[in-house]
């Protein structure tokens, strides 16, 4: 290694460890990618191979233990569905999904074509449906379709999920950062106590949890 290089790996070290002191070990792994990647560009240093960097990360991690997003029970969930006030909550109802391209109504029916585009070089699809059951204690495709019916007519863009505020809803797609606050914003409509730590990974890890109960096998998750 060159004197140089040398030079950067102390300075980078002495870095990071500034930097654990305020941060968990996995933000710092987070932003070691983005320093190589930039080092590599600007100044032509691979700092993979800096070996004490290395060690000096998976030491940080000895013992790290990442802290798991709460979950919803059914009935939290439930209790949402059926006493949130719409004009303030409909779009929080919804399905939360990624981009809706298309949404056929039928009677008791709503068909879904789901386009996912998440740095694939080809486009994933996927369709499903969602129905009400005899037994479902809440009308699943009611909610859904009276938040279709106040999408503008004039809106020109294809994403279902519209910005909606005082039971209006504008041209404007929902943004990833308001699907992230949603979790935190049941969880403080439902009086929980730790609604802060309520985020975007609250509603697969509810899923799963809810499906793990009901007693669906490891395929079905």
């Amino acid at each position: 290694m060159e004197i140089g290089e040398m030079d950067t790996e102390k300075a980078l070290l002495a870095y990071f460890f500034d930097q654990s002191k305020k941060y968990k070990s996995s933000s710092l792994w987070c932003m070691y990618p983005k320093l190589k990647c930039m080092l590599r560009i600007k100044n032509d240093i691979d700092i993979s191979r800096f070996s004490k960097l290395t060690a000096f990360f998976k030491n940080r991690s000895v013992g790290y233990l990442p802290e798991k997003s709460p979950v919803f029970s059914k009935e939290q969930l439930m209790d949402f569905l059926l006493h949130a006030p719409d004009g303030k909550y409909l779009l929080m109802k919804l399905p939360f999904l990624v981009y809706l391209v298309l949404v056929d109504v039928w009677n008791f029916i709503i068909y879904v074509l789901l386009m996912l585009m998440k740095k694939a070089p080809f486009l994933w699809f996927i369709t499903f449906t969602i129905l009400n059951t005899d037994d479902s204690a809440v009308n699943y495709t009611d909610i859904i379709k009276k938040y279709m019916h106040l999408r503008p007519k004039h809106v020109k863009i294809q994403k279902f999920f519209l910005f909606y505020n005082a039971g209006k809803c504008t041209c404007n797609p929902v943004g990833i950062n308001t699907f992230g606050q949603i979790p935190r914003n049941i969880a403080k409509y439902l009086n929980i106590p730790n609604a802060d730590q309520y985020t975007g990974h609250s509603f697969w890890r509810t899923s799963a949890t809810i499906l793990a109960n009901s007693g669906a096998d490891i395929r079905t998750l």
